[in-house]
């Protein structure tokens, strides 16, 4: 398999042959230099390709005396290669030296970077010294400069001249970061203007987000967001009477605090969030605008506030339905399964987390074309990451459709996400699986869905039935792919112990 590596012209063999090595593991042979290998692979007249896949084999079974060798690949500027050279030297560090996989993150100005990686080694920042912690305040990638910043307010060594960068960065979670910081501390005094100019960085000036700022459809988004977490974690720490207090003075543009209210003092407040989610907010809105002719109101701004009716509408309704979804009662089912079926508003993770508990085999296919309005990840679903969505919708399809799993497996969905109910269905219901539901997953246009159905396969049957199915689609008109062929004669062909170790190394690199 090495040689293929080495001497094989058919760049598609000498690629696979290196992604082989990797799964199960092979060892250089002992003959040459581990250097002589390297060298070949990594020769300026081997292809980009080539070279990535050597790199992600060094990235798992490199060795310390390999670093030169990778370091000078990562030296010679190619952009096509410098993330995957990065990586296996961080890699190949922290499998014997955690400190130097620090140094080399914090040293290497590179913007795209595994975020698993980088997690697994930032836990061990607070070995860095105070000078190289600083740096990482410019780095390129967000996650170091956040991890430097957070250190270094730990350390209480931030000075003002880093904080005053601070406030200008690029990352809306850096700046939030900073704010945290300046309001627990007191080392500023930052009234609501203040922290929002240093939340929202805005671009242009159309339309408004729920606490008189921008709207969704602005550059800003996370920035406002932030900057709404912000107001309603100073308004739900109010009294009752104080919340209602602000609540009658109805600004449109400003509803956090009815939202705080709301979501605070639910018991007191729930029937009528509910009566306004049902007419979705119609009556909400028209109030206001009787509010703002009975003042005497300029006709623009009320005309202004007209034409906006629905885009507010959409964003009140739901954020009321996230109320209703935190808090988690059985009787706002209906409620939220007739909006996720009128599509009158877009999903939230709170809504598909609220599926998770209450929803049923007839919600699936509204689940799985959920779109998200990601502006709902503040006030009550705060700071969640965008790949969250995907988790929950998988978790939540799973949760509900697993006693079915011949036929969730036909549900008309995303290939990405038939792919990720594959990869964690039980071995177990997968083995029950007819041959009828597997060939079709074997047979699936999309390679990914081929070889998780092929990986999953090898996990959950037998030896002697993997043989009669690889012999059937073989022996099969229509099933001819080769991916499928590949896993499952690796299957039959290597022991368990390897195919285990393989078939988990390439779930968690997926």
């Amino acid at each position: 398999m090495v040689n293929k590596t080495l001497y094989d012209s058919d760049e598609e063999i000498t690629c696979g042959a290196f992604e082989a090595m990797r799964i199960i593991g092979v060892r250089l042979p002992t003959e040459h230099d581990r250097g002589d290998y390297i060298s070949n692979w990594l020769h300026e007249e081997r292809s980009t390709n080539v070279k990535k896949s050597a790199l992600g084999y060094l990235n798992h079974h490199g060795k310390q005396e390999d670093l030169s060798l990778i370091q000078s690949e990562l030296e010679e500027a190619n952009s096509s290669t410098a993330r995957a050279s990065l990586e296996a030297i961080i890699n190949i560090q922290l499998r014997s030296n955690e400190g130097a996989a620090l140094e080399t993150i914090y040293t290497n100005n590179l913007e795209v970077i595994d975020e698993k990686l980088l997690k697994s080694v930032l836990s061990a920042s607070s070995l860095l010294n105070d000078d190289i912690l600083k740096l990482g305040l410019k780095h390129r990638n967000r996650t170091v400069r956040l991890d430097a910043l957070m250190k270094l307010i730990e350390r209480k060594i931030l000075s003002p001249e880093e904080s005053s960068e601070i406030k200008e960065d690029s990352s809306a979670l850096m700046r939030k970061t900073l704010v945290d910081f300046l309001l627990s501390n007191g080392q500023e005094v930052l009234d609501d203007e203040a922290v929002k100019k240093i939340l929202v960085k805005p671009k242009s000036n159309s339309g408004f987000g729920l606490g008189g700022g921008l709207s969704q459809n602005q550059t800003d988004i996370e920035g406002q967001s932030y900057y709404e977490d912000y107001l309603f974690t100073k308004y739900i720490s109010m009294t009752e009477r104080e919340l209602l207090t602000l609540t009658k003075k109805h600004n449109i543009f400003n509803v956090i605090p009815y939202y705080a209210l709301c979501s605070r003092y639910f018991k007191s407040s729930s029937e009528e969030l509910r009566s306004n989610i049902k007419d979705k907010f119609k009556r909400y809105s028209e109030t206001y605008i009787k509010e703002q002719e009975a003042r005497g109101f300029p006709e623009d701004l009320i005309k202004q506030t007209r034409d906006l009716g629905e885009v507010l509408r959409k964003q009140f309704t739901r954020r009321g339905l996230d109320i209703l979804c935190e808090k988690g009662e059985a009787r706002d089912l209906t409620v939220i399964r007739n909006n996720m079926r009128s599509g009158f508003t877009k999903s939230s993770l709170a809504e598909i987390d609220y599926m998770y508990q209450y929803g049923e085999w007839e919600d699936i296919p509204f689940i799985l074309k959920a779109e998200n309005d990601y502006s709902t990840q503040s006030i009550l679903s705060i700071s969640r990451p965008r790949d969250a969505w995907y988790d929950s919708v998988v978790r939540t399809v799973y949760k509900i459709g697993r006693v079915r799993l011949k036929e969730l497996f036909k549900v008309e969905m995303p290939h990405y996400i038939l792919v990720e109910l594959i990869t964690i269905s039980s071995a177990a219901k997968f083995s029950e699986l007819s041959d009828e539901v597997l060939f079709d997953l074997l047979n699936r246009e999309d390679d990914s869905v081929r070889k998780a159905a092929s990986l999953k396969s090898i996990q959950s049957f037998k030896k002697s039935k993997l043989k009669s199915i690889l012999r059937n689609y073989v022996e099969g008109v229509e099933y001819r792919y080769y991916n499928v062929i590949y896993w499952l004669d690796f299957g039959i062909s290597v022991s368990r112990t390897i195919t285990t170790r393989a078939v988990n190394l390439i779930s968690i690199n997926r």
